[in-house]
């Protein structure tokens, strides 16, 4: 695998060849890390400043849910409870995109994307699922301010002390 140039929401810039894996080798000095188990990670979106936009992927390197072993399974399960119970209660995140797509280059993993009332523009994003990309997009060119990072920063801890407990 070729590696790339990845920004991340703070605007810090990495060479790296897989996502998952940099999150895995980097352990818990990431940013927006929310949660980590012997099997997953979960983190606030690498490069959208989007407070509470998470993504959870296992440790191991695979691609899609048929890889699952059956622990991993159950945890996972778990996981998307806890985490989508966590935007709920924690941030106010009444409704998301959950994402997962197959064609990806890196680790398997799943979006947790909030809808909010900005990404409501059709005229600007689309309408439903098909905003999600514009919408991360818009984020990345227009949302890298101090404010929304520290927004960023505060909501991942919010959600990482909930699910703690």
């Amino acid at each position: 695998m070729l590696k790339r140039i990845a920004e991340d929401f703070t605007g810090v810039k990495r060479e790296m060849e897989c996502m998952g894996c940099w999150y895995n080798e980097s352990g818990e000095d990431v940013p927006g890390l929310v949660l980590t188990t012997e099997l997953f990670h979960c983190h606030q979106d690498y490069a959208n400043p989007i407070p509470g936009f998470v993504i959870l992927t296992p440790r191991r390197h695979i691609k899609s849910f048929d890889e699952f072993t059956d622990e991993e399974a159950t945890e996972f399960i778990a996981l998307v409870r806890k985490i989508r119970k966590a935007q709920r209660e924690v941030l106010g995140i009444e409704t998301i995109y959950f994402v997962q797509e197959e064609s990806t280059k890196h680790h398997f993993h799943v979006w947790f994307m909030p809808c909010y009332e900005w990404m409501n523009d059709v005229e600007k994003f689309g309408d439903r699922i098909s905003s999600v990309r514009p919408a991360s997009r818009y984020a990345r060119e227009n949302m890298k301010t101090p404010e929304i990072i520290a927004e960023v920063k505060v909501a991942a801890e919010k959600l990482r002390n909930f699910l703690k407990k």
